[in-house]
């Protein structure tokens, strides 16, 4: 459930506080990082926000203890 979802404050309007950066490739210009010619698709990438984003942290703090 996003901060959106549960009416609190996002921090991160970019990642919505998930800590990962949508993207959207055409599959020719390389945005991807893929060389050669490919097939359009979505990818993330890691939020520049991570360090910082205080709803980030904490979620990745609840997921060490848990595992």
């Amino acid at each position: 459930m996003t901060g959106e979802q549960t009416g609190a404050a996002v921090e991160c309007q970019a990642c919505d506080d998930s800590g990962w950066w949508p993207h959207w490739c055409d599959g020719l210009h390389a945005m991807c990082g893929r060389r050669r010619a490919h097939l359009p698709h979505d990818y993330v990438v890691e939020c520049r926000c991570r360090p910082m984003n205080r709803t980030y942290q904490e979620r990745e703090r609840k997921a060490r203890r848990v595992a």
